[in-house]
């Protein structure tokens, strides 16, 4: 089957994640916002949200602009080496597929998921 333009595999989907979590990892230890990281990238602050939750593909050009940002090699960006402690050890596999359902919902589905998280956070444990 051809993918339609526009549209990413889980697998392309699941890359792109992993390179934004790198960034907002490495700029979250360099103690710099979004904005100033953004500007020195000459890209807006909302794009490397973008970037940075794996809404968007990073093009190469902008990869290495954010990484000199960042002062990090882009081969740190795109998972050469060991991924820091962070993202490999952040969330088990179970709220890694929870994240991705949520981010390839439509708008009212994020909505419902919410309001179900909401309600089941709030449920008596009963391990």
């Amino acid at each position: 089957m051809v993918a339609l333009k526009g549209s990413r595999s889980p697998k392309d989907r699941e890359f792109d994640d992993a390179v934004g979590a790198r960034i907002r990892h490495y700029r979250l230890g360099s103690g710099l916002s979004q904005s100033v990281v953004a500007q020195a990238a000459g890209i807006t602050f909302q794009q490397l949200q973008k970037y940075e939750s794996g809404d968007n593909r990073v093009a190469a050009s902008r990869l290495a602009a954010i990484a000199a940002s960042l002062g990090v090699p882009v081969s740190r960006l795109l998972g050469e080496g060991e991924d820091p402690p962070m993202i490999r050890e952040a969330f088990a596999a179970d709220e890694l597929q929870l994240l991705s359902n949520y981010r390839r919902a439509a708008v009212n589905g994020k909505r419902a998921l919410r309001m179900l998280a909401a309600t089941l956070a709030e449920m008596p444990a009963t391990d």
